[in-house]
């Protein structure tokens, strides 16, 4: 039954029952207990067809109109890498291609040049300034090679960190490598390295 034959339906009750509201025996037969029952459940039967009737109304409404939700957008912030760079980054990474040979050649001018005046190195339980990094460096033998392979590049305005790994390669082939964090600070248009932290 639908709703709007349940309203009419309780309507002409409705209207019977006060046409005859002037017969006695009516009167009486309508307050007899068994009357008001049916009356009561007439009553309870045309709101539970309503309330069906508006439920499956709504519900087909929802269906409708409903909008699919968007699909999920990948997160769209990256870290910078050595395969997609920016011109900073392009500007770091060239430093660190120098930065194998300079170190194999124990080129002073270009760590003076790259390397802060405040430059600090912490390695293990070992703090060195640049000039302290540079002489140590001048010290060790003259045939061993070193390359600088960067992993990773994060810019955050004038400050950057860069992630590296340094290999050591000797006459005798033994390679040992060693990874390491640079802090670096752009000073005008070029990058400066603040410290480097060895990680391992």
């Amino acid at each position: 039954m639908s709703t709007v034959a349940a309203v009419s339906l309780y309507l002409q009750l409705e209207t019977f029952v006060k046409k005859m509201g002037t017969s006695s025996a009516f009167v009486c037969l309508r307050f007899t207990p068994e009357v008001l029952t049916m009356t009561k459940f007439f009553l309870r039967f045309a709101i539970a067809v309503t309330m069906f009737s508006l439920g499956l109304g709504v519900t087909n409404l929802v269906r409708f109109f409903r909008v699919a939700p968007a699909p999920a957008v990948e997160n769209q912030e990256r870290q910078v890498d050595v395969v997609s760079v920016g011109s900073e980054e392009e500007k770091l990474l060239e430093i660190y291609r120098e930065y194998g040979p300079a170190q194999t050649k124990h080129d002073r001018a270009f760590f003076e040049r790259v390397e802060s005046d405040r430059f600090i190195l912490f390695d293990g339980d070992r703090n060195l300034t640049r000039e302290q990094d540079i002489r140590e460096m001048e010290s060790w033998p003259k045939d061993v090679v070193f390359e600088c392979e960067v992993e990773s590049i994060r810019v955050m305005g004038d400050t950057a960190i860069v992630v590296s790994v340094m290999r050591e390669r000797s006459t005798n082939g033994e390679v040992e490598s060693f990874r390491s964090t640079d802090v670096c600070v752009k000073d005008g248009s070029s990058w400066q390295i603040l410290s480097t932290t060895a990680v391992d």
